[in-house]
Formats: C-alpha cells, sequence, structure tokens
C-alpha cells in the first residue's frame, strides 16, 4: 500500500464543498477524479493528465488538496489551470509512500492506522512543497479510501486500541457462518442495506473485535470508543482530534459496514441491536459532497469538503 498526496490548482473555484470531488483517486484498476454532477465535460486520463470542467469560476487561484488511500497507493495530487473560462486542470504534484501491509497469521490482513496518519501529514507537506504553494493556497480537501477497513481508537488518547482490519481480512469467517444460519442465511441484511453477510464488511469486523478484544465492548459501553473506516480516522484528525475532532463518514463508507439502511441512510437500529452495536460509538452519516470540518495548518483554515469511498469515486469518475 502507498500513501499518496496531490494538488489540484484552477483558476478559480467552483463551489467549495463539490470542489474536491474532481480529484477523487479511484480503483487499483484506474485512477480517475470523481464526476460533478452536470459539470464535468472531460475526465482525467488514467495518468492524471487533465480534466476539463464548465462551471461557474472566481477570478482567483485555487488549489485543492486530495488524499487517497488505494491499492499500493495513497496520493495527494496538484492541477494546473491552462484556460481562464473554465477549468482545465493538469497534476501539478504527487507525493505518495508506501506503509507497512501486516499479517499476523494466514488470512488477517492489517494496517496500523497512526502510520497511516503520519505518511498523510508527511505526502501533504511533500506535495505542497514539489507544488511550490503554502497551506493558504489550499481552497479544499479531498478524501477516498478503501471502505471496509476497520479503525477502532480511544476519543480521549486519540490512541487505537488494535491495528485496523483491513478489507480482504478473513477472520470473522466463522462469526459470518453463525450469522448465516439463522433465519434468512446470508441474505437476512440484504433487503436493509444491499450486502449478504461476508467477511468483507465492517459492521462483522467490529463486532469480532468486541468479542475477542478483552474490555472492548466494555469500553464502547463507556463511551471511551469511537469506530470507523479510513475516511472517518482521517477526518476525525484532520479536525481537532481530541480537541474536538469530527466523527463522520460518508453514505458510501457508511454503506459498506453492513449496518446503513439505504433507504434511510442512516445506521439501522434494528442490525446495531442483533450485532450489540452501540450506535454511540459509530460516526455520523453525511453525503459525499458537502462540509465535514476543516484542517487548521500554518494560519490556514482549509474545509474537507468531499469524501467518497473508491469504488464509488471509480463509478462516478467513470461516468458508470
Amino acid at each position: 500500500r502507498v500513501s499518496i498526496t496531490g494538488i489540484s490548482k484552477g483558476a478559480g473555484m467552483i463551489r467549495p464543498n463539490m470542489a474536491t470531488m474532481l480529484g477523487f483517486l479511484a480503483t487499483d484498476a484506474c485512477v480517475a477524479p470523481a464526476l460533478l454532477p452536470g459539470l464535468v465535460r472531460e475526465l482525467a486520463e488514467q495518468s492524471f493528465n487533465r480534466i476539463t470542467i464548465d462551471g461557474d469560476t472566481s477570478t482567483n487561484d485555487s488549489f485543492m488538496l486530495i488524499a487517497t488511500q488505494r491499492a499500493g497507493h495513497a496520493p495527494i495530487t496538484a492541477l494546473d489551470s491552462a484556460d481562464g473560462r473554465a477549468l482545465r486542470d493538469a497534476v501539478v504534484a504527487v507525493a505518495q509512500q508506501e506503509f507497512r501491509q501486516i499479517f499476523p497469521q494466514s488470512g488477517w490482513v492489517e494496517h496500523d492506522a497512526r502510520e497511516i496518519w503520519r505518511t498523510k501529514l508527511a505526502m501533504a507537506q511533500g506535495v505542497l512543497a514539489k507544488a511550490g504553494v503554502s497551506a493558504t493556497d489550499i481552497a479544499a480537501i479531498g478524501i477516498t479510501n478503501q471502505r471496509e477497513t476497520t479503525v477502532v481508537w480511544n476519543r480521549y488518547t486519540g490512541i487505537p486500541y488494535q491495528n485496523a482490519i483491513v478489507w480482504q481480512d478473513t477472520r470473522t469467517a466463522a462469526l459470518c457462518d453463525v450469522l448465516s444460519r439463522r433465519h434468512g442465511g446470508q441474505d437476512r441484511f440484504r433487503e436493509k442495506t444491499g450486502l449478504p453477510i461476508s467477511v468483507y464488511f465492517s459492521g462483522i469486523k467490529l463486532r469480532w473485535l468486541f468479542d475477542q478484544v478483552d474490555g472492548l465492548y466494555e469500553e464502547a459501553l463507556r463511551g471511551n470508543l469511537m469506530f470507523g473506516t479510513i475516511d472517518s480516522w482521517l477526518i476525525w484528525n484532520m479536525t481537532g482530534g481530541i480537541t474536538g475532532g469530527k466523527h463522520y463518514t460518508d453514505v458510501t463508507n457508511a454503506s459498506r459496514t453492513m449496518l446503513m439502511n439505504l433507504k434511510t441512510l442512516s445506521w439501522d437500529s434494528e442490525i446495531l441491536e442483533e450485532l450489540d452495536i452501540p450506535v454511540q460509538i459509530l460516526p455520523e452519516i453525511k453525503p459525499s459532497s458537502g462540509y465535514f470540518g476543516a484542517y487548521h495548518k500554518n494560519g490556514a483554515v482549509i474545509p474537507i469538503s468531499g469524501v467518497f469511498g473508491d469504488q464509488q469515486a471509480a463509478l462516478f469518475g467513470q461516468t458508470c
């Protein structure tokens, strides 16, 4: 896995709450900005050569900082305007760095969440230096990530209770078998969540952690524990961490926990009750394009304006 960071520059901003959607990186197979509904006319090539967007612009130059996690990469990217009438963005700078894959035993895959956070900070500094800009030049931040990777951390210390369980980890297979043998079988939650019971999904990983890690469930009941996928972990740290960090996720990442009701776009109380997951430990679910708080850096206050799971980012980015 690699952490990649990039910056995009445009001759003006479209709208802060949508601007970062330009730079979402997609799947392992392709890298593409996410679609801004009604605005995108020309998609970037896989090499991030250029993207053209029709829309309202201001006269001030602005940049977008795009934080991404995907297989092998976690980028931050930069685009440069070639036409004042539209945003014709080319990548100005990209920084990337590998982070460790941890394999405690066969079928288990873990990441060090603190290492991911440190890598992001380093890559942000690196890409700003490459682009020759400062934090005050950044108009907005966007995040896209591998979706089901599960992090649990202490809200008062900011320290994860253990390594993050990665999406492809299979340690929950026995628990999935138990759940699937109950009434309704493997598809018992599909009508609400769109998902079968599977080792992929974060809700089952969280239940496994409660069953297997001594004292963890009690930490949740005491209100000390916070749960999230990588987007939530990054948002919380960027917006203040233990000093008021925002506990948010977006609908695309929430949809891969197997805990969100697709009709209400909220955490499903019946599924939470069956899995015995306290709702207070879960992040607030927000639209993918919107305000997720702000990152304060060297006098700059930079809004986090878009969050997208990698597969959904690819869906929009490729106009599928």
